[in-house]
């Protein structure tokens, strides 16, 4: 069983939502494969989005690309319903 599975009706609020966002960024070192480990930083989850700040601007494409690869060692770390999307940011704050 995934880890937060068990607070499934907590997951909808703001300070759960925080404390999620909180575990991420301490474990990305643990949870991210590459390219995202070294490539890029986490930001905060919003709903059921992860938002994620790429350290270079080519990054951005490759770190599109490689989404699938994050979402599933999100799900085996944290559940499927915690994190369902992937926003990757440019390192100067623009969406892609």
């Amino acid at each position: 069983m995934a880890e937060l599975e068990a607070v499934d009706g907590l997951l909808d609020s703001g300070p759960a939502r925080l404390l999620l966002s909180k575990r991420i960024m301490d474990d990305w070192p643990s949870v991210a494969p590459d390219p995202w480990r070294d490539g890029s930083e986490p930001l905060v989850v919003l709903g059921s989005e992860l938002v994620v700040r790429a350290s270079t601007a080519h990054g951005v494409r490759l770190l599109r690309y490689a989404s699938g690869a994050l979402l599933q060692a999100l799900h085996e770390r944290y559940g499927t319903e915690t994190v369902t999307d992937v926003r990757v940011v440019a390192p100067s704050g623009r969406t892609t």
